[in-house]
């Protein structure tokens, strides 16, 4: 999937569409052109590791060795404090760890990203209720729950809530979803995203950022929008799913934007030292702003996306 800017070419290590659309939304005024590793006939990578910042740094160098390309890796999940993080690194997967039974197995793998999206939503509502506070027998094993998540401060506390600085963003970006006076349902989760960029496949320093979306769980999937979890998913400041979103939207306040602005802020130091990547030469600057500047396939043209957060040169 590329767009049709003349801008740097850059992979992103995923076969997910719903990430890439999203990717490209976000990352458009840059100019930036986006390829898919599937598009390029290349695997995914092993994804053994128990945080989303290995699994991440890992897809991004698979993907850039396999292309030659500068690459952007995503590793993301819903992760759920009162089930120990779950699904946390699984979330993509959860269904499969849950269920034993191989012929169910072997139907789920076989039957697609939207019925495995399905069947997670499924196993996930069924542990939820399975909890003491839902009726459930005190001291159950939640299976999954021992798979950590992201190690967000306070996210093991249920309950705990972030001030929410982009919800105005996305009513903007859309306009028409009322503000909530209560968005939560007893289930607090959050989203978490970690994006990872490589200028090589052994750049000694990745650029990685990371964002975080708190809200709670509906008891039934609302909505037709979006991908994977959103229609349980109830944001901090609505009164819908994630999945009744327009895409505007939710590009507006997901973790996959918050992990993007972040992202930007370090793409943008790096063009402003005017480093190339990967050899590439510096190019023409954006003279309107002192001190940034752009590199020949590195980034595009500075994109003021808001205040940098929690991010990192790894």
């Amino acid at each position: 999937m590329t767009n049709t800017h003349s801008g740097p070419r850059w992979l992103v290590a995923s076969g997910n569409p719903g990430k890439l659309r999203e990717l490209q939304a976000m990352l458009a005024p840059r100019g930036v052109q986006l390829v898919s590793q599937k598009a390029l006939g290349i695997a995914d990578a092993e994804e053994p590791w128990p945080t989303f910042v290995e699994n991440a740094l890992a897809k991004a160098r698979h993907g850039a060795r396999a292309s030659g390309l500068p690459t952007l890796a995503d590793d993301s999940g819903l992760c759920v404090p009162a089930l120990g993080g779950a699904p946390g690194v699984r979330s993509a997967r959860f269904a499969l760890d849950v269920i034993t039974d191989p012929a169910r197995r072997a139907a789920l793998q076989g039957g697609g990203r939207e019925a495995l999206d399905a069947e997670n939503i499924v196993q996930l509502l069924a542990q939820c209720r399975a909890l003491p506070a839902h009726g459930g027998a005190p001291g159950g094993r939640v299976p999954g729950a021992a798979v950590p998540g992201a190690a967000v401060p306070g996210a093991a506390v249920p309950g705990g809530r972030v001030t929410d600085d982009h919800v105005p963003e996305a009513h903007v970006a859309g306009g028409t979803i009322p503000l909530a006076t209560d968005s939560g349902t007893g289930i607090r989760a959050y989203f978490y995203s970690i994006l990872v960029w490589v200028a090589s496949a052994d750049d000694p320093r990745p650029l990685i950022a990371e964002g975080i979306w708190w809200g709670s769980l509906l008891p039934a999937p609302q909505g037709e929008g979006g991908f994977g979890y959103d229609p349980i998913f109830r944001p901090d400041g609505f009164d819908c799913s994630s999945a009744e979103l327009t895409a505007a939207q939710k590009n507006a306040i997901s973790h996959r934007h918050r992990a993007m602005v972040r992202l930007q802020a370090l793409l943008d130091e790096v063009a402003a030292g005017g480093l190339p990547a990967a050899g590439a030469p510096v190019g023409a600057g954006d003279t309107t702003q002192p001190g940034r500047r752009s590199v020949s396939g590195l980034v595009g043209e500075p994109v003021a996306f808001g205040t940098a957060g929690s991010a990192h040169r790894g």
